[in-house]
Order: structure tokens, then C-alpha cells, then sequence
């Protein structure tokens, strides 16, 4: 399973496992909820070609 995620600063991310945001909530990062997990960043618009819609940093990761 593979999970898609937006930071704070508008970066697309693509993540190989489960992701959660930080846990202090300010960084505006996420991070593994389990485990490692390794992280690529996407070209901005890749998400809403792939899924058909828009994310950002309050939206939940969405699994693929």
C-alpha cells in the first residue's frame, strides 16, 4: 500500500506505508505511523492527476 499526503508548504509526497502528521502538530511534516517508511516527492499537480482531486495539508493521506 502506498498513501499520498501534502505538507504545509504545498509539497506532493508519496509515501511507501501508513504516514500520520507529526505529533506535535507544527512541523508540518509527516511521519511514519509504523515502521519505516520512505518518502518521494511528486511533481506539484500529481496528486489530482491520480486520484481527481486536489489535497493539502487537513486532508487526510489517501491510500492507493
Amino acid at each position: 500500500m502506498a498513501f499520498l499526503a501534502v505538507e504545509t508548504n504545498n509539497r506532493e509526497l508519496i509515501a511507501s506505508g501508513e504516514i500520520e502528521r507529526e505529533h506535535d502538530g507544527n512541523t508540518g511534516y509527516w511521519v511514519a505511523a509504523s515502521g519505516v517508511v520512505e518518502y518521494v516527492g511528486l511533481p506539484k499537480g500529481s496528486i489530482k492527476k491520480l486520484i481527481g482531486k486536489e489535497l493539502s495539508w487537513e486532508d487526510d493521506p489517501v491510500e492507493i
